[in-house]
């Protein structure tokens, strides 16, 4: 969350679901991604909802949740590049904002 410019207070787990919720306070909008769905929901302040298709669903390895970095950095207005040099992921928020948020890809992916 904190790559994404969202403070830690920000992620929220609820375990009855297994769902991941971020909230942009800023944008007035969580998006809930629950383990295992093939799609994540936006819900608007506004009341507004939207569904998005995700290429990989969010999953629960060795006791910690992985979520599909692009398509949530990418809904956050983020642009997402991979430094190969490194094996880091780069989050690159609005004007040029970056956070290095993910390194050690041991599967290069």
């Amino acid at each position: 969350a904190i790559a994404l410019g969202l403070p830690e207070d920000s992620v929220q787990w609820i375990q009855e679901t297994g769902t991941a919720v971020l909230y942009d306070k800023e944008k007035g909008m969580r998006l809930s991604l629950a383990i295992g769905a093939e799609s994540a929901v936006i819900l608007y302040d506004s009341g507004e909802t939207e569904t998005v298709t995700l290429e990989q669903p969010a999953l629960i390895k060795d006791g910690r949740t992985f979520i599909p970095l692009r398509a949530v950095a990418e809904l956050f207005q983020c642009e997402v590049s991979w430094k190969n040099e490194t094996r880091q992921v780069v989050l690159t928020k609005n004007a040029g904002d970056s956070s290095d948020a993910a390194q050690n890809d041991s599967e290069g992916k």
